[in-house]
């Protein structure tokens, strides 16, 4: 898998969406996917608000987003990116290093379950271990969770440190008595006593088969 990613949340206006996220698959994702170090790139709507989408972009490492290559495409399109991207509702823009992964993170997957934690530094190390030793193995028991990744945010317009991508076989991983069981955990308990634990950004999307079938692996 990637070794870094670029996240994005993209909720155009409403009378928008459709020519948005035409123009954002056929111009924005193909160019950067022609990118040396642009791995892959999946798109995702949102399955609470479908005029939401989300995007991440597998990167071979974050020094892709500082190449003399990718710096003149920015400048080749800025005048039509600051426009569209300009009238966006809302934008969310993370780039991070994946720090962690556990279970199947390869597999094409249909539904994401991503949380945005704004933990401070000092409880980085707790975090991280609670996933890596506690939380992603008790969700993995379930049949239909197949992969955990984290990430360790670098940059970001919001005040998020780490995010974590879930990747589910279907809707039923959420429901399941092993995510029960792992909300009942030790460890978990201690966390969400934490007042930044429970402010934590949560989206659950659905794969969209357009753009993941016009993706370029290299």
């Amino acid at each position: 898998m990637s070794a870094a990613v670029l996240l994005a949340v993209l909720r155009p206006k409403a009378d928008d969406v459709d020519d948005f996220f035409t123009w954002y698959e056929a111009e924005h994702v193909t160019g950067r996917l022609a990118m040396p170090g642009f791995l892959d790139a999946h798109r995702y709507v949102s399955e609470d608000d479908h005029d939401m989408g989300l995007v991440i972009y597998d990167l071979a490492s974050l020094d892709v987003l500082s190449t003399e290559a990718y710096r003149a495409l920015q400048a080749r399109t800025a005048a039509t990116t600051q426009t569209r991207m300009g009238g966006l509702d809302q934008f969310v823009r993370v780039t991070g290093e994946v720090i962690q992964e556990h279970g199947d993170v390869a597999a094409a997957v249909p539904l994401l379950f991503v949380v945005a934690f704004s933990a401070p530094r000092s409880d980085l190390d707790d975090l991280d271990a609670w996933y890596r030793e506690e939380h992603a193995p008790m969700l993995l028991k379930a049949a239909a969770w197949r992969g955990v990744s984290l990430v360790d945010v670098t940059g970001s317009n919001t005040p998020w440190t780490r995010v974590a991508i879930h990747r589910l076989a279907d809707a039923s991983a959420l429901e399941s008595p092993e995510r029960r069981a792992a909300g009942e955990a030790p460890r978990r308990q201690q966390l969400a006593a934490r007042p930044w634990f429970n402010a934590g950004t949560r989206y659950r999307v659905r794969a969209v088969d357009r753009l993941d079938s016009a993706s370029r692996r290299r």
